[in-house]
């Protein structure tokens, strides 16, 4: 009975250190993935209206949804934000107006299955004073290094009506 018992004892131990070390290396392995591999949040945009007469100011709006199983922590930092325009002549004159914000001590906590939407005045950032058709995306980083993209969206800037 006692060498049934230590055999068992034994095969406990070994199955608790096979299953400690596999947490760990998943755990381990999961941090050097691209986030492409295991994304922990999505993020789109959307335009308020696709057809804006020119003076008038484009609203973009963007948002994050965290689709991972932990809280999504990140600074609001404005740097985390890239925005890219493209007009039919290339990319449109770029304003003196950078993101701006106070990133000291200011996180966002996003729980999963909850998103964060944020708008945009695109006017604040580009030219957009030329009629045309225009397309717009956005990179959010994610963690540092690590960049994703929303989908393009486009839009048209009408001529004033004479």
């Amino acid at each position: 009975m006692t060498r049934l018992r230590s055999l068992a004892f034994s095969a406990a131990v070994i199955v608790a250190i096979i299953a400690i070390g596999a947490i760990c290396f998943s755990v381990r392995h999961e941090l050097f993935l691209p986030a492409r591999h295991s994304p922990t949040i999505a993020v789109s945009l959307a335009m308020e209206s696709d057809r804006i007469p020119v003076g008038q100011k484009p609203l973009a709006i963007s948002t994050v949804r965290n689709i991972g199983s932990y809280n999504w922590v990140r600074s609001r930092d404005p740097a985390n934000y890239r925005i890219h325009i493209e007009g039919e002549s290339g990319e449109p004159p770029k304003t003196d107006v950078k993101i701006t914000g106070s990133p000291v001590d200011l996180y966002d906590y996003l729980p999963p299955d909850m998103s964060r939407t944020m708008t945009w005045y695109l006017s604040a950032f580009y030219d957009l004073n030329a009629p045309g058709k225009y397309t717009v995306y956005f990179e959010i980083q994610e963690k540092p290094g690590v960049w994703l993209r929303t989908n393009t969206v486009q839009f048209e800037m009408l001529a004033k009506a004479q």
